[in-house]
């Protein structure tokens, strides 16, 4: 099953939603959508821009 939305673009666009799936990931032991939030935080850090489809 996919959790996640489609997702795309800049830092300052996604970092505040993908830390609040994250939290909500966490909190209701959903590890593998979680893991994927993780790596896409990573990826805006370093990179600036995140793509999830």
């Amino acid at each position: 099953m996919k959790l996640l939305p489609r997702l795309q673009g800049q830092r300052n666009r996604l970092e505040e939603p993908l830390n609040a799936v994250r939290r909500w990931a966490e909190r209701y032991g959903c590890r593998r959508v979680a893991a994927e939030v993780a790596r896409l935080l990573r990826k805006l850090s370093v990179e600036g821009f995140a793509t999830y489809l």
